[in-house]
Order: structure tokens, then C-alpha cells, then sequence
């Protein structure tokens, strides 16, 4: 299958092209240091057989307030170089490549817009993510990705819907990638050439007056000729910006985490036209489920390599029970969020079959 070939990206070869998506789990301490529990999480992943995982949005800021998550990771000061280096270690113990998350939050934290930040705070939110990018490379991890979609800082200034600035960080498509422009350029002098830069991006909004893949295929072309070396082709999740009394039910939420039901693989064909416009690897992730879904979308050149993250936190060894012939015994995603709603919670996240499981016990 072409879903365990090994792929190159840059001067790293992954073992094959299934991806951990990055999946908030609230497992970090209050300071958004790594728990042993997280560990253990990932490495579970890395010993069932994926290829590349991507660590969870980790907070760049150093505004603990303003973070991802109560119990979310932080890169935001040098104290979290030990206990990454430790995540990274049991990582690659396992034959398994990793990257590391990168977010800021600050703009849904203060309910502002793009157009309230002076030039000066852009500046300082920039070296945010650099000094966090090098905090990683130190941590023994292989790249990071720039959370650049969803209701994340980053996307906001990349939004046609919410970027209304007038000045170069705003005019035009090549103002509001500006700050995108500036992060990728000044992490690539720190930290050189051999480690990854992977900007996630959002496809469509799925918002009224958002960016659809209209923008975002400037957008990519812009991150490909700034050097970044893989992108990461996510959607929606823009609920805040939206009038839906549904916030979270909205259907950009739906759209980035999709629902039961909407089709398996709802959101690959962005990542597809993605695919068509760069000459970079593009990852497509959303409700894959099946192997089978994975293959059809590698064999048809739809995507470079293909993210799951509910489906392999239900079940870690799906890699090796589908390379052994026991997709039989594979325990399958139910789409029911449960996951998500715990996290919502500000909750360690658990899957609703260990949560049954555990039930069922004397």
C-alpha cells in the first residue's frame, strides 16, 4: 500500500504517510509543562506504526491567560526545553518522527481583531513563535507547524472575513500573509534547513465573506515560495466568527472537527486543489477513518500524506493491525465527539470506548 511507503520532506524520511493529527489532549500541568500521562499517550501512537506525529497547539505566548487551553502545552519560555526533550525521546524511541504545534489564542482570549494590534505587538507575537520554533529544534523535535487556521490568532490575520487593516499587515492577500510571511522567514534563519516548517491552513472558512479556497491557494503559494516545506490543509472551525447562536455547533465548527454526518473524507478535495497549485507535500486530514479512504486519496494524487486524529486515538495500532491483515479487529471512530466535548470541558480528553470499557468492568 502506498499508505506505508516511506516519504521524504526535506532532508526527513518518515516511515510511511499516515500522520497523528495534532489533538488537544489537556494532559500538560497548569504551566503547560508535558505529564508523564502524555507521554504515554504519544508514544502509544508512535509504537502502533504512524509515520509522523504532530503534538498538540502549544501556547508561544508567555500571557498564561491568553493560552490554548487551561491544560494546554506551552513553548513560551526555556523551562519546557527538559520535559519536550523528554516527549520527543520516547518519540523517536519508537521509530517515529515528530513536530510540534505552535499557537497563539490571544486574539479570541480578548475578543480583538487583527486591525487592534499596533505594529509593535506584531513584532512581539512574531518573535513569540520564533523563540518557541527554537525552543522545539532544542527539544530534539524534528519541525514545527504554525497554527495558521481555525480560531487561532494566525488565521485571523490571514482572513478576509476579520483582517480589515489598510497597512502592510492587512492590504491585499500579501498583507494579511505578511505576519505568516515574517514568522516562516525569521524561524528559518534560527533554526536552519533541516528542520520542517508546516503551516496549517484552512481550505474554506465556511463562513460568510471568509477566505474560500480562493484565498487560500494565494495564501499556500505564498508559504511554498517562503520556504515552508510541507502544508498542512485543514477547515472551517471559525464559529466565533459567526452570528450562529450555535457557536460550537455552528457549521464551520462542524467543518473542522466534522460530524457523523457528513461524509468520510468531507475535506479533502481542498487539500487536493491545494495539491494541484504547490510543488510542496500536502497533508488532508478530516474523518479519514479507513485505509481504504487513505489509499484511494494517496493513489489519486489527492494528498502527499493523510492525518488521522480521532480515528488513531480510538485505536493506535490501526497502522499495525492494517499492515497485519487485521483490519478485522480495528476499533473505529464513531464521530460522536465525545472526545472533544470532554476538552471542551477543560477535561483530559478519553475516548468513549475506553470510557465504555471501563464501565463494563466488575
Amino acid at each position: 500500500m502506498k499508505l506505508f511507503e516511506p516519504i521524504t520532506i526535506g532532508r526527513l524520511t518518515l516511515r510511511n504517510r499516515l500522520v497523528f493529527a495534532p489533538y488537544e489532549t489537556n494532559y500538560a500541568t497548569e504551566e503547560g509543562l508535558v505529564t508523564q500521562r502524555q507521554i504515554d499517550h504519544y508514544q502509544k501512537i508512535a509504537r502502533g506504526g504512524t509515520g509522523l506525529i504532530v503534538v498538540e497547539a502549544s501556547n508561544v505566548n508567555p500571557d498564561l491567560s491568553l493560552r490554548v487551553t487551561p491544560f494546554g502545552l506551552g513553548v513560551y519560555d526555556d523551562k519546557v526545553i527538559a520535559p519536550l526533550q523528554r516527549l520527543s525521546q520516547a518519540i523517536h524511541g519508537e521509530g517515529c518522527k515528530v513536530i510540534l504545534q505552535l499557537a497563539d489564542k490571544s486574539i479570541l482570549a480578548k475578543g480583538i481583531t487583527p486591525g487592534d494590534f499596533q505594529v509593535s505587538e506584531i513584532e512581539k507575537l512574531i518573535d513569540y513563535f520564533v523563540k518557541a520554533s527554537v525552543r522545539v529544534q532544542k527539544a530534539g523535535f524534528d519541525g514545527v507547524n504554525f497554527h495558521m487556521a481555525h480560531a487561532y490568532t494566525l488565521a485571523h490575520f490571514l482572513s478576509i472575513k476579520s483582517n480589515k487593516r489598510t497597512d502592510a499587515y492587512g492590504k491585499g492577500m500579501e498583507g494579511k500573509s505578511k505576519i505568516s510571511v515574517e514568522i516562516l522567514k525569521r524561524t528559518r534563519q534560527q533554526v536552519g534547513g533541516d528542520f520542517l516548517l508546516v503551516p496549517r491552513l484552512s481550505g474554506d472558512e465556511f463562513i460568510v465573506e471568509g477566505n474560500t479556497l480562493k484565498q487560500t491557494l494565494v495564501i499556500a503559494k505564498i508559504l511554498e515560495e517562503t520556504g515552508a516545506d510541507m502544508l498542512d490543509i485543514s477547515a472551517g472551525g471559525r464559529r466565533e466568527e459567526t452570528a450562529d447562536p450555535a457557536g460550537e455547533n455552528s457549521y464551520s465548527a462542524h467543518r473542522s472537527v466534522p460530524r457523523d454526518y457528513l461524509p468520510d473524507g468531507v475535506n479533502v478535495y481542498l487539500a487536493e486543489a491545494i495539491k494541484k497549485a504547490t510543488q510542496i507535500p500536502v497533508i488532508t486530514v478530516g474523518k479519514i477513518k479507513t485505509a481504504a479512504l487513505a489509499e484511494e486519496i494517496l493513489q489519486n494524487g489527492k494528498a502527499d500524506l493523510v492525518a488521522m486524529g480521532r480515528q488513531l486515538f480510538a485505536d493506535p495500532d490501526f497502522p499495525k493491525k492494517v499492515q497485519e491483515g487485521m483490519e478485522k479487529e480495528i476499533i473505529s471512530c464513531l464521530s460522536c465527539r465525545y472526545c472533544h466535548r470532554v476538552y471542551f470541558k477543560n477535561e483530559p480528553i478519553e475516548c468513549v470506548h475506553r470510557v465504555k470499557a471501563a464501565r463494563q468492568q466488575p
